[in-house]
């Protein structure tokens, strides 16, 4: 398990890669396609990870994009206790990080 806190920029981590629009808005941060390792449906990994590509091509990473709470109250205190404590409603004194 990766958990990439703070200033990680998801779209600079996994790339949608064919977006003329995204390169446009992010000229300067947005990865092109000879910027990533390809990973399949149009997504690239950035070629700053290659131990993690090494990884994703033996069948030991796996990326899950776009996950969040099934209820957001949009706090972000809140997200990062529950992804901490790895229980959805922080019942657990502590979790797999703590």
């Amino acid at each position: 398990m990766v958990f990439l806190r703070g200033g990680n920029d998801p779209l600079r981590t996994v790339a949608p890669l064919g977006y003329d629009a995204l390169t446009k808005l992010r000229p300067n941060l947005g990865l092109r396609t000879q910027d990533t390792f390809a990973l399949g449906n149009g997504y690239g990994l950035n070629r700053e990870l290659p131990s993690f590509f090494s990884q994703w091509q033996a069948g030991q990473l796996a990326v899950v994009q776009q996950t969040g709470p099934v209820v957001a109250d949009f706090s972000h205190a809140n997200a990062t206790r529950k992804v901490e404590s790895g229980s959805p409603d922080e019942r657990c004194p502590s979790g797999w990080v703590g």
